[in-house]
């Protein structure tokens, strides 16, 4: 409860932001958004919680009955989380080398750790001072909407692959079967396979659909954003703060984060 807490404070202080500054810009709704999208998340993942002892009796039913023979799935789910999770890592580690650019390139003078917080959460700082306390716990809820983001791809994507097995193998015992002079039962069979998998797409469906939906709209909107970004400024360094004040101190020289 406190993560929601803070989650719904982030947003809330930037959605306030967006009528208080008149100097808002694409990039604070964007924050605005990204922040609803964790908090909204982390919603649905409570109530997906509530529900996950059910749909794994239910799934341990299934694989009772009929067990999955796909010896290479829990290779995939391993493949696919350490793929999703470290790319989204080293995205999330160039962000925050952007923030300590900016950082070092405003405000050389002041504690690093601090102007780095003024800045990356600037809209957060006009309603209250600044404190490390504050600073820290921003920063903690900044990770975890972002792992949150992350972690519903890589649930989503999980769940789907083994929807998938349980789909695909039925379809393989059919294939099987092509050109044969099968019984009635073995067609019986198939089609108790086939109902039983459907069912248990339904019953997976009814309980992370939401989560499904959110993924899908949040990595929609942020392509989308990128590509605008992209398409409208190219690819080229962010500008300095103080130009006309020494050398360069930003560490790829403001290529750190489009």
């Amino acid at each position: 409860f406190v993560s929601l807490i803070g989650q719904f404070i982030m947003a809330f202080g930037l959605f306030l932001s967006l009528f208080k500054e008149s100097s808002s810009t694409v990039d604070t709704a964007t924050a605005l958004i990204f922040y609803c999208f964790g908090f909204t998340t982390s919603i649905l993942f409570f109530r997906i919680a509530t529900k996950w002892p059910k749909l794994c009796m239910h799934i341990a039913k299934v694989e009772s009955v009929d067990p999955n023979t796909d010896t290479k799935l829990g290779k995939k789910f391993n493949i696919a989380c350490f793929s999703i999770l470290f790319l989204a890592l080293m995205e999330h580690v160039f962000s925050e080398l952007h923030g300590i650019s900016i950082a070092l390139d405003c405000d050389p003078d002041t504690p690093l750790y601090e102007s780095f917080m003024k800045h990356s959460f600037q809209w957060l700082f006009v309603f209250i001072p600044y404190s490390d306390f504050a600073g820290i716990m921003s920063h903690f809820f900044n990770l975890q909407s972002t792992f949150n983001w992350n972690f519903a791809d890589v649930f989503v994507i999980c769940m789907s692959m083994y929807l998938t097995a349980r789909l695909e193998q039925v379809n393989q015992r059919i294939i099987a079967a092509k050109d044969k002079n099968s019984p009635s039962s073995f067609w019986r069979t198939m089609r108790e396979d086939y109902n039983r998998s459907v069912h248990l797409v339904r019953q997976v469906d009814k309980i992370i659909g939401g989560v499904v939906f959110m993924s899908f709209a949040s990595n929609l909107f942020f392509v989308c954003s990128q590509l605008l970004h992209t398409l409208a400024g190219g690819i080229k360094a962010s500008p300095r703060c103080k130009p006309e004040v020494g050398t360069d101190r930003r560490i790829f020289n403001g290529y750190e984060h489009p």
